[in-house]
Formats: structure tokens, sequence, C-alpha cells
């Protein structure tokens, strides 16, 4: 087995301004704060209390020290960064870009709410060709794109298949409009996520380690979306 690549993010901000950035706004969100009534706005601290519960690291405070890449047998080229054993979910609390389930393979893409998990999502994630000088001269950055996996069910003959009933993605929606995060017994069907909508993600970050490419590249794997708020009721809530 190759030995484990080590994901490396080198800063030279102080840890002062670290734990300031890591509540800072992201400000390319300023424009899209005018969805939310105020009362969600200032429900952050709700949301960072409730996102901890599942997720205790956000992507900009990964504990790169103590985790390691889990490669799955047999594959050796895909990894998951995981700490005793066990893969290390990842908060990103963050507003929705652009809902893609009928794709192949599926993806949401996503703006982080704060501005830190943007910097470190865009250094561990982004592609810097996907800018374009003409249309992106006023974007510092672009959304983050978080993979969905498909739920594979074994039929009797020992196959695998894609499953095609509605949980056909590994992937649970819960409604927490309300702001009770303890309650999971509110489904909410991903085709009803809509673009703008306030969501806690929680995820996964997965290394592709293909020897005949150039170097390793990284995707989040979300496993869980929280909505915290509809953005297309936005109008009846200010």
């Amino acid at each position: 087995m190759p030995p484990t690549p080590h994901l490396t993010i080198t800063s030279k901000m102080s840890q002062r301004m670290l734990e300031i950035l890591h509540v800072l706004l992201n400000s390319q969100l300023t424009r899209t704060g005018e969805f939310y009534p105020a009362d969600k706005l200032s429900s952050m601290d709700i949301l960072h209390a409730a996102a901890r519960v599942d997720a205790p690291y956000a992507l900009s405070t990964l504990p790169l020290q103590e985790a390691r890449w889990d490669f799955k047998y047999p594959s050796l080229r895909d990894a998951i960064l995981s700490m005793n054993g066990k893969p290390i979910p990842i908060r990103l609390i963050c507003v929705l870009e652009n809902v893609a389930f009928n794709k192949n393979p599926p993806y949401i893409d996503v703006h982080p709410l704060y501005d830190n998990d943007a910097v470190t999502g865009n250094a561990i994630l982004g592609d810097p060709a996907a800018f374009d000088p003409e249309f992106d001269y006023d974007r510092e950055h672009h959304p983050i794109r978080l993979s969905i996996e498909p739920r594979v069910q074994e039929h009797a003959d020992g196959s695998q298949r894609n499953s095609l009933n509605q949980s056909k993605y590994i992937l649970d929606v819960f409604d927490n409009t309300q702001l009770r995060f303890e309650d999971r017994t509110r489904v909410v069907v991903p085709a009803m996520l809509k673009r703008n909508d306030l969501v806690i993600a929680t995820c996964h970050l997965r290394l592709h380690a293909d020897p005949r490419n150039s170097g390793p590249s990284y995707d989040l794997v979300v496993r869980e979306l929280r909505l915290v708020h509809l953005a297309v009721s936005y109008i009846e809530d200010l």
C-alpha cells in the first residue's frame, strides 16, 4: 500500500485571527442576507451549538495532526479523513447555490456562511482554472461542491444496483426551520431543497489519490442536511 498522503493547510494568520474569522460572515453573502428574517440571522449561536453536537469540527478547524486517511479495501484510490477509525463529521453552515439531483452523479453547490470556512474550502477544493476574469472579477470564492452518493441495493443474485426508491441517496434531510435542532422526526424529501435555502450540512472529506494524475484531489461528501430556513418563504417572515 502506498504511504498515506496528508492534507496540509498553511496559514500565516495567528490563532486569534482564525478565531475571529470563524465567526465572521462570508462577505460574498451580504446580498443573499436579504432572503433571511432577522430572527434567523440572529440564531447563529444556536446553529453553532446544534451543529457541534453531531459534527464538532468545522471545515476550518479540522484536527489534521490527529487525522488519518482511511482507505477502504479493495480501493487504494479513495479514502475518508478519519480519526480513531471513524470518519470525521464536518459541519458546514451554508447557503444553497445549486441543487442538481438530476445529474449523474448528483451534487449540490453551497456558499459557506462563515468566511473562514469559505477560505479553507476554496483552498482545499477550489479549481483556479474555473475562474473567468470577465464574470468573476467581483467574486472571491466560487461555491463549494458537495457530492451525494447513490444508495446501492444488493439483490438476490449478489449484484448491486442503484436504488430506484425515494431513498436513492445516502442523504438524510431534516426540517429544522423551527430551530428545534434536537427534532429528527420531520424528514424532508431532498428534491424539495431550493436555491438560497439556509442549511447545516454534515460532510466527510474524501481523498482521490489516482496515481495517473499529477496530485491528489479532494471533495466533500454530504451525509446529512438540516434545513434551517426556506428562501421561498422569506417574504412571509419579514
